[in-house]
């Protein structure tokens, strides 16, 4: 499932998510998966600035409060979770360009 990625990717795209679990042409059900995920706090997002004029960046994934616990209690060793470093330019980056080839290695 899409939730099942964050363990191991960190931040995670819609697209990324995917490529990782479902097939072209379901980016608006992954995109709706994410969102409920988020509202219930499993999930946490923010937005890639875009250096166009016009439109948004991506929207960034990453495990939520609520996710890092059920994961947790699933007995999963996950590292501290700091969420205000979430937000950092290095997790940008990192969604953008390390999880990317990540992805890519698994083709």
């Amino acid at each position: 499932t899409a939730f099942s990625s964050f363990p191991t990717y960190y931040y995670l795209t819609v697209d990324q998510v995917r490529r990782l679990h479902y097939r072209k042409g379901s980016a608006t059900y992954v995109s709706a998966t994410l969102k409920t995920l988020c509202e219930h706090n499993y999930l946490a997002r923010f937005y890639k600035h875009r250096s166009a004029r016009y439109g948004s960046g991506p929207t960034i994934y990453l495990l939520g409060s609520r996710g890092v616990r059920y994961l947790r209690k699933q007995g999963m060793d996950l590292p501290p979770f700091h969420p205000s470093e979430h937000t950092a330019h290095k997790a940008i980056v990192y969604a953008t360009t390390a999880g990317e080839k990540r992805l890519q290695s698994l083709r």
